[in-house]
């Protein structure tokens, strides 16, 4: 492995400001985004993983705003993302 590969390896995946992760039972990694209704949780298999899966429970939390405000017109819900 080259200098520059294993660079690559020791840096740790970016996490989004906000999220809190942990370890959990079975070495699974959590990721949870405290005071979010509903609530925003993510898993992964490894650390390098968890980014990836905090982007689609976001992604999945847009698609499901963005269905929502359609069945509703324009109206706004007190808990949709403006």
């Amino acid at each position: 492995m080259n200098a520059a590969a294993r660079t690559l390896t020791l840096v740790p995946p970016v996490i989004p400001e906000g999220w809190y992760v942990w370890r959990g039972l079975h070495g699974l990694f959590y990721a949870r985004r405290p005071r979010s209704s509903p609530p925003l949780v993510a898993r992964a298999a490894t650390e390098e993983e968890l980014p990836a899966a905090i982007s689609k429970v976001l992604a999945d939390r847009e698609a499901l705003h963005k269905r929502l405000r359609a069945q509703m017109g324009e109206q706004r819900c007190g808990y949709l993302i403006p």
